[in-house]
């Protein structure tokens, strides 16, 4: 299966992608550092500008799921009712 991570750089992504790869699939990473990001061997990486070009686009519409691993981490600090 050919699948798109976005936030796969992070804690989860990464053991994610780890274990797609390793049951054979095809792993794209979305991301929006590219260059600040250490790609897990056999993943592809694409930043969110890259999707602007019709390269990025095309990537897209070849992927089968979405897993979407995106935004602020729950362990960075206290949660409340205003989290």
């Amino acid at each position: 299966m050919h699948i798109l991570i976005s936030g796969g750089s992070g804690f989860i992504g990464t053991a994610l992608t780890d274990s797609l790869l390793a049951n054979g699939h095809q792993v794209v990473i979305l991301t929006r550092n590219p260059q600040k990001v250490i790609v897990n061997k056999g993943a592809q990486l694409i930043g969110w500008d890259e999707l602007r070009d019709p390269k990025g686009v095309d990537l897209l519409s070849q992927v089968e799921a979405v897993v979407n691993l995106a935004g602020e981490s729950i362990g960075a600090g206290p949660l409340d009712e205003r989290t």
